[in-house]
C-alpha cells in the first residue's frame, strides 16, 4: 500500500482508514446451551411437555413489544416475504418518503432460519435440549441514529432470543463531520471529498475506541425488554463480521481514471 502511495503522491489528497461494516452478535449464554436451558426453565417451573406453549408465549411478548414501539413512534410494523433480501433499500426508501431525520425508522419482520432449541433424547434416553435449525420470524428495527446514522438491530424471536446490531463506520463518520461543521460529498459508502482529512481520521478512531458493550446492551433493551422480566443476565456481545477500509481521495476524475484499468486488472488477477 505504501509503495502505491508514494508512487502516485502528486495524484493523491489524503487518506482515510477506519471501519467499514460492524456486526455484532449478542447472545444470552446463560440459556444458550442445554443445561442452562433445563435450569431456566426449571426455575420457572416449566416442564418439557410445556415448553413448546412457554416458548410461544416469550414470543408473542416480543411481538407485541415490536408492533407498541412501532406504534408509539408511529412508524410502520411491515411483513416481508422470505427471502427479501434488500432490507436497507426498503428502510431508506421509507425514511425519504416520510422525511425522517433521526430515530426509528420502520420495523419489518419476516420468516428466516435460526438456530433454536428443541427436544430430543441422549444415548441413554434421558431428554435434552438440541439446537436445531428451524424457522421463526425475525424483527429487524432500523433506525437513523444519532451519532451512526442509518443502521439495525435484528430480533430472533424464538428461544434464546439471538440479536444482531449492524451498523456502518462511514454513516458514523458521514454524521459526526456534519455536527463539526466538515464540509465532504459522499457517493453510496465512500467519500470523494473531505475537507479536513486529519480530524476526520481523528473521528474514526474514536470508533475504533468506543465501549461497545455499554452502547450494544442499551439498544438490545430497547428492543427486548425479557431478560430483565425473566431475571436474565444480559447479552453478551462479539463481533460477527467486520470490515476495515482505505479511502484513497485522488486529486480529480481524471488522475484515478489513468490507472484505474490496471487496478482492476490486479484485482481480478490476485
Amino acid at each position: 500500500m505504501q509503495d502505491f502511495l508514494d508512487r502516485h503522491r502528486q495524484k493523491i489528497v489524503g487518506v482515510l482508514h477506519g471501519c467499514d461494516r460492524l456486526l455484532f452478535r449478542g447472545c444470552l449464554r446463560s440459556i444458550s446451551y442445554s443445561d442452562g436451558l433445563g435450569n431456566f426453565l426449571a426455575a420457572h417451573q416449566v416442564r418439557y411437555a410445556q415448553f413448546g406453549a412457554f416458548a410461544q408465549r416469550l414470543s408473542d411478548q416480543l411481538k407485541a413489544h415490536a408492533r407498541q414501539l412501532a406504534d408509539d413512534a408511529g412508524r410502520p410494523f411491515e411483513y416481508l416475504q422470505p427471502g427479501t433480501r434488500n432490507k436497507d433499500q426498503i428502510a431508506l426508501k421509507i425514511a425519504q418518503r416520510d422525511g425522517i431525520r433521526e430515530g426509528l425508522i420502520c420495523v419489518l419482520r419476516c420468516v428466516e432460519i435460526c438456530k433454536s432449541p428443541g427436544i430430543g433424547r441422549d444415548n441413554s434416553g434421558k431428554f435434552q435440549f438440541l439446537r436445531q435449525n428451524r424457522k421463526c420470524l425475525f424483527f429487524y428495527f432500523y433506525y437513523l441514529d444519532r451519532d451512526f446514522g442509518l443502521m439495525h438491530v435484528r430480533l430472533q424471536s424464538w428461544l434464546p432470543f439471538d440479536i444482531q446490531v449492524c451498523l456502518n463506520g462511514r454513516e458514523y463518520l458521514a454524521r459526526q463531520m456534519e455536527k463539526a461543521g466538515i464540509g465532504f460529498e459522499q457517493r453510496d459508502n465512500c467519500f470523494v471529498r473531505i475537507d479536513d482529512l486529519p480530524r476526520a481520521q481523528q473521528m474514526m478512531r474514536r470508533l475504533e475506541q468506543r465501549k461497545w458493550a455499554g452502547v450494544l446492551g442499551a439498544m438490545a433493551r430497547r428492543v427486548n425488554p425479557l431478560p430483565r422480566k425473566l431475571n436474565l443476565f444480559g447479552y453478551y456481545w462479539s463481533v460477527r463480521e467486520s470490515e476495515y477500509a482505505t479511502d484513497i481521495l485522488f486529486c480529480d476524475a481524471k488522475s484515478l481514471a489513468g490507472i484505474y484499468p490496471a487496478l482492476v486488472d490486479h484485482a481480478l488477477r490476485q
